[in-house]
């Protein structure tokens, strides 16, 4: 088996490991991991006009490109978990490795809006380089995101609401094994 890179990306923590490269005990394959390590809720304690707010903020990053300071500063005002949780993960140096893994995992939430900064990690991949992780809540806002990427041809893996379980399970087969396994979504 070749030598593989696949990178996890959630906005959630699905694992205890930290972000960055991740190696086997054996085996020449690793993960990029990319996860809330913060340990913040999503959603938590922000109103509804306060989410409204942020979602039109981050909402504005279409075409795909640099996330705009105006942006970042009404997520971080806001107080809003899930878009300062991923505009952290954008924004980390250990972000910058994800043009060089040969393929990306990435769960995709409820939260449309707030996700497409995270899509701009996937700029030029081709839709086999690419599986999307999902519950089917707002299915129909996710597989416009994800058309808008231009990856409606990547595998798209139903999985619990919040990933967790399906993304921990594909990232630990991984590690044991070197090969993507999706048989334990939920």
């Amino acid at each position: 088996m070749t030598s593989r890179v696949i990178a996890f990306v959630s906005y959630n923590a699905f694992t205890g490991e930290g972000n960055g490269i991740v190696a086997p005990a054996s085996g020449d394959h690793r993960a990029l991991l990319l996860q809330n390590v913060d340990g913040r809720a999503w959603a938590a304690g922000v109103s509804a006009d306060v989410q409204a707010d942020s979602d039109l903020a981050l909402a504005s990053f279409l075409p795909f490109g640099p996330v705009p300071e105006d942006a970042i500063q009404v997520a971080e005002s806001c107080r809003d978990n899930r878009g300062k949780a991923i505009l952290d993960l954008v924004s980390a140096p250990e972000a910058e490795g994800i043009t060089e893994v040969d393929h990306v995992v990435m769960y995709v939430g409820a939260g449309v809006p707030k996700q497409k900064p995270l899509m701009t990690l996937l700029a030029g991949r081709k839709p086999d380089e690419v599986t999307f992780v999902g519950c089917d809540c707002w299915l129909s806002g996710k597989r416009d995101m994800i058309a808008e990427a231009g990856l409606t041809e990547s595998q798209f893996v139903d999985c619990d609401c919040g990933g967790e379980v399906a993304m921990a399970h594909a990232f630990r087969t991984f590690l044991d094994t070197g090969n993507l396994d999706f048989s334990r979504t939920h």
